[in-house]
């Protein structure tokens, strides 16, 4: 991936309906600083519909991705800051995950930025926020899965037979 730089003569806009809304002020920094670097990866195209006017679409969008050693290397955060960030986004309704990454060298999960300007209000679900949630689309990782699975204590799993009963008694 290398290092990553970001592209400082881009703009981002944020709408005051965004800014203001409970989702956004509640983020803490670090949430902000990611949404922003999130918003930042997915560059907008502009081009003009059959009747001349103008159209803003987002060919990226679903593929934005900011890497965790990336967030780190910038912000000078920890592993547990971006995923604390990446968590307050996903449950605020600010980005979606489109595809889980960690299969292997160079997958990285992408994500779905849900506040841009030009995006279709059916999809901005950071609107609903303080109704609604979606703290049950956080990916719970693998050690979540395991422990609840895993044996309890003095268990094996191993099946035993059972002892085979003779008739001749």
């Amino acid at each position: 991936m290398g290092e990553y730089r970001p592209m400082l003569k881009q703009w981002v806009v944020y709408t005051n309906e965004l800014f203001l809304s409970t989702a956004y002020q509640e983020l803490n920094l670090s949430g902000r600083n990611l949404l922003h670097c999130l918003m930042c990866e997915v560059h907008a195209k502009i081009s003009k519909d059959e009747k001349g006017e103008k159209k803003v679409t987002y060919p990226r969008n679903g593929d934005a991705f900011f890497t965790q050693s990336q967030f780190m290397t910038l912000f000078k955060y920890s592993k547990k800051t971006y995923l604390s960030a990446k968590n307050q986004l996903i449950e605020r309704g600010l980005i979606r995950v489109t595809d889980h990454g960690g299969r292997g060298q160079g997958s990285v999960t992408k994500f779905e930025v849900l506040t841009l300007q030009h995006i279709p209000p059916e999809k901005q679900l950071w609107r609903l926020y303080p109704q609604k949630d979606w703290s049950d689309k956080i990916h719970k990782g693998v050690s979540s899965r395991i422990s609840s699975t895993s044996f309890k204590k003095g268990e094996c799993g191993r099946k035993r037979k059972k002892p085979v009963r003779s008739d001749r008694d």
